[in-house]
């Protein structure tokens, strides 16, 4: 594959992705296809240096004239969105002043209030309940001082508490196939370190938590986005045919993927999807890192159960 591209996504997968791009009464659609495409890779939802279809592929699968999509390829590559070389197709890019870092501004949560930051699903603590639980913490704290405290796979008593809440939720756990780590962040860089190696690709949805990012990219891994779609509730879906189709092109080490609540789409992968992801899963011979951190999130509707229940991925985590 050229150097300069580093996925592809199919005509079907671009037209799921676009949405409802068509503008009302059907006009300047080429400059309505350009908007939607610019929207998509500088809101990073279409990762930079994938290669997009051919005109007539494209058009094909959007039902409109070839001309309507080389007019906007044309607008794209005039305002540094694509780039093109001839035997190689058109890819994404950012525009040369951004990519370049001239004007674009870091968010600062100490400025105007003008900015939100996305990237960290991160409310206060509730303090009240916290309180409450750091109370009986040290209540029952004189029945562990008796012993030496270093408790490899964790504390014996929260394993089996964690065994029985996976048992609870339909995945028939015992204590022995829990570890207890300290949170999320050093279970996902246990799992980068024993299932990568530096230059090894790891598929992750787009966009994800960013952490996640940080310790696959301090492994020395490559992150090989996927990107979300919008569902009809405002959350976010999967592509699962995108998702294959990446799988076969770049060959990842590992998928890393939020099922339950996303972070930060919220969105919720249902039963046929995990089916679906398990088989994926098993075809290709990938192991699967399932972050459910945010599994019991559910407001209202059924709870899913783990995605472990489904089948039997290579590796699962809590």
């Amino acid at each position: 594959m050229d150097p300069d591209i580093e996925r592809r996504i199919g005509a079907r997968s671009f037209a799921r992705l676009l949405g409802e791009w068509r503008p009302p009464g059907g006009r300047g659609l080429a400059d309505a296809l350009a908007d939607r495409v610019r929207l998509l890779v500088l809101d990073g939802r279409l990762p930079l240096r994938t290669r997009v279809p051919a005109e007539r592929e494209l058009a094909a699968a959007l039902d409109v004239s070839r001309t309507t999509v080389a007019t906007a390829y044309d607008a794209l590559r005039a305002s540094g969105v694509l780039h093109s070389r001839r035997g190689a197709g058109s890819w994404t890019r950012l525009p040369a002043d951004r990519a370049e870092g001239g004007t674009a501004q870091p968010f600062s949560p100490h400025g105007s209030g003008a900015h939100y930051d996305l990237a960290h699903a991160a409310p206060a603590a509730p303090s009240t309940h916290l309180r409450a639980a750091a109370a009986g913490a040290v209540h029952d704290l004189d029945a562990h001082l008796g012993g030496h405290g270093y408790d490899l796979l964790g504390m014996p008593a929260l394993r089996a508490a964690l065994a029985e809440r996976f048992t609870a939720r339909g995945l028939p756990t015992t204590p022995d196939q829990v570890m207890v780590t300290a949170g999320g962040q050093n279970a996902i860089a246990l799992a980068a370190t024993a299932l990568t190696r530096p230059g090894d690709r790891v598929l992750v949805e787009h966009p994800t938590y960013p952490n996640a990012l940080v310790a696959f990219a301090n492994r020395g891994a490559r992150a090989v986005p996927v990107p979300m779609l919008t569902a009809d509730d405002g959350t976010g879906r999967w592509d699962l045919d995108l998702l294959a189709s990446t799988i076969r092109d770049a060959a990842p080490r590992l998928l890393y993927l939020i099922p339950d609540h996303q972070n930060p789409t919220g969105g919720l992968l249902d039963a046929a999807g995990r089916e679906r992801l398990i088989g994926l899963a098993r075809r290709t011979g990938t192991p699967l890192v399932v972050d459910e951190t945010l599994a019991e999130l559910t407001l209202d509707g059924p709870r899913m159960a783990p995605v472990a229940r489904t089948g039997r991925p290579t590796r699962r985590s809590c």
